[in-house]
């Protein structure tokens, strides 16, 4: 992994594209063993693919909530930020930074919308089906 980053670093949206079902697998040691090679890759990226990175991941918990899928991203995220001997990465400070963006929130509160509409609209047809 090690002589590949420089080529999985460009493109972490793709990367973590390609790996999410290894990623969300329903075994914890899948979902252990990937989210530490994943750490590897966003920790080494440049600011911009990081970013891009987390809102994918983000993104990813929001539009599948099960338990399999928050527990695989937290892991992601807690390997991201963890350092040696108990100590903080020194990326930490920024993904961070990035979680607690306005970006981030955002991310969650079009979800929040689409299913409001889409429980909306399901209630209107219903309501035009009772009528009839």
């Amino acid at each position: 992994m090690m002589y590949l980053q420089k080529y999985l670093i460009h493109n972490t949206s793709e990367v973590l594209k390609v790996t999410k079902d290894l990623r969300y697998y329903p075994k914890e040691y899948v979902q252990q063993f990937m989210a530490d090679a994943m750490s590897f890759v966003l920790r080494n990226a440049p600011e911009e693919q990081l970013k891009r990175g987390i809102g994918r991941i983000i993104a990813e918990a929001v539009k599948d909530p099960s338990t399999c899928n928050e527990s695989a991203v937290a892991e992601l995220l807690y390997n991201i930020m963890k350092g040696y001997s108990s100590r903080f990465h020194s990326k930490a400070e920024h993904v961070i930074q990035l979680l607690t963006s306005k970006a981030i929130y955002s991310i969650g509160d079009k979800a929040i919308k689409k299913k409001a509409n889409f429980v909306t609209d399901d209630e209107a047809n219903q309501g035009k089906l009772l009528s009839t």
